[in-house]
């Protein structure tokens, strides 16, 4: 494995600064015969606002006093991942990636007042169907000990070596004894992005949407994911939260939230209104 190109941080890096980069890249994508560059970032001492954060529980439906959820830490780390996606060496362009995984493992709770260290890394690829996959490991530390880690997997469409797509089971889906009906405002992807600092055009207005593909502007993956996590009984700590996302939810729209109890912590899904097909799958159970 190449040595990391390493980026170290006194403070937490402003997104706006990712996104102008974004916005202009100079990037071809990545060769089939090459593979993804190693990368790291790091910051310390990152004090969580407790307006933003209270302003992130309402927004994403957590009880006011919920302390700081689950979801959390991988928005106040979301800077470092643009700062990595955006960066001259970087040979993905930024625009068009697509957040198809994520696992969050919680190994203690994060006081609201807490100093969180954060270290960020990108090694290697995988190829997949019609394009690259890549995994982001996020870990947060406090007092040195690491209490938070995620793995987000990422996707960019591009041409791939023939024979070389990894190829993954499907998951089950979850068999919720009733679902709720959740509306979700047309104005679900700026509220976000108002609370994560997450701007990424496909999320705003159905014209910025539209300029990427899209026919309408889409609801943030994490934003969902929160959402769910919200609906939930949180597990005994250590917990894994673990989600596949599997369609877009195109703004607005009306959906079905749906959860199945485990032995350990619950299954659960994002559907379509009437359809049995699903947003997205995940669980939520101990470590």
């Amino acid at each position: 494995m190449s040595t990391p190109i390493k980026l170290e941080f006194a403070k937490i890096p402003s997104m706006g600064s990712g996104y102008r980069r974004a916005l202009f890249p100079k990037k071809r994508g990545l060769h089939i015969k090459e593979t993804l560059p190693a990368f790291e970032a790091t910051v310390q001492g990152v004090k969580i606002d407790p307006q933003k954060l209270a302003a992130y529980r309402e927004v994403c439906g957590f009880h006011p006093d919920a302390g700081v959820p689950i979801t959390y830490p991988q928005v106040l780390a979301g800077p470092l991942h643009i700062q990595l996606f955006t960066h001259p060496k970087f040979p993905i362009p930024a625009l068009g990636i697509v957040h198809m995984r994520n696992v969050i493992v919680q190994h203690e709770p994060i006081s609201p007042e807490a100093s969180i260290d954060f270290e960020v890394k990108i090694e290697g690829n995988r190829w997949a169907k019609k394009g690259v996959e890549f995994d982001v490991i996020t870990d947060a530390f406090v007092d040195r000990k690491k209490v938070w880690e995620s793995t987000m997997t990422i996707f960019s469409r591009q041409r791939v070596p023939e024979g070389s797509e990894t190829k993954y089971p499907k998951d089950d889906l979850p068999k919720p004894e009733s679902f709720e009906t959740w509306k979700v405002p047309p104005d679900q992807g700026r509220a976000y992005a108002k609370v994560s600092g997450d701007y990424n055009l496909i999320h705003l207005y159905p014209w910025t949407a539209k300029l990427f593909g899209f026919k309408r502007q889409i609801v943030h993956g994490m934003w969902s994911l929160a959402r769910c996590a919200a609906a939930m009984t949180e597990p005994q700590l250590p917990s894994k939260l673990s989600v596949s996302f599997r369609r877009p939810i195109m703004l607005p729209a009306t959906v079905r939230y749906g959860d199945q109890k485990l032995e350990d912590g619950a299954a659960f899904a994002i559907m379509k209104r009437d359809e049995d097909k699903p947003y997205l799958t995940g669980s939520w159970t101990k470590a």
